[in-house]
């Protein structure tokens, strides 16, 4: 996706589908991931794995904060899963994604989807050496020119992506569609100033 994507808070999001785990599976998956435009709102459905695929947890995740939905076997609960995200789009305007796009929100949000999946720790490497940082810490990234970052979880990584603030003056589109294409020029020319795209490894801390 090219950074025209990345505007006003119109980015598209990731389904991550569980399969069928084995009948011992532990811990806990994305099972699919929503947004509605404008802004940065996301719904993540995960299945948590209690005893393997006989007993799982149906869990929601909105603004950082997870809600037991209900539980039941893994099947059951993808049938719920898959029935939830359907009444979202059609009753609330949500969106599931393309293929290879994501769902951004908020920096805290990001890091307490991936940590509810397990992850604790996060790679830098923009510098000359690896940097491993908790990732209960991080302080994600600074933004340039009066732009912000907006971040996604991308199964085992973190996206940190530049885009406008929802207020930047280049959000509103202008009416004439002619004259689309040389705002999006513009916008793609404000996100070249406010930081590059970054990419960070997570990792699990063993126990």
């Amino acid at each position: 996706m090219g950074r025209t994507g990345a505007y006003s808070g119109n980015l598209t999001v990731i389904s991550s589908r569980c399969i069928l785990l084995p009948m011992n599976a532990v811990g806990t998956t994305l099972h699919t991931s929503l947004s509605k435009t404008p802004g940065f709102e996301a719904r993540h459905l995960l299945i948590e794995f209690v005893n393997g695929s006989r007993e799982t947890k149906l869990i929601q995740m909105s603004n950082g904060s997870d809600t037991i939905l209900d539980t039941g076997t893994e099947y059951d609960m993808t049938q719920k899963a898959d029935a939830l995200a359907r009444d979202w789009k059609i009753n609330e305007g949500f969106t599931t994604p393309k293929q290879n796009e994501y769902v951004f929100e908020p920096l805290q949000r990001t890091i307490a989807l991936a940590m509810r999946l397990g992850f604790t720790i996060l790679f830098d490497q923009r510098g000359k050496l690896p940097v491993t940082v908790p990732l209960n810490t991080w302080p994600g990234l600074t933004a340039k020119n009066s732009g912000i970052y907006v971040y996604a979880f991308n199964q085992e990584q973190i996206l940190a992506w530049p885009t406008l603030p929802l207020d930047h003056p280049l959000s509103a589109f202008p009416a004439d569609s002619k004259d689309h294409v040389n705002h999006l020029a513009k916008i793609n020319n404000f996100l070249n100033t406010v930081g590059a795209a970054e990419t960070f490894t997570l990792g699990k801390t063993s126990h």
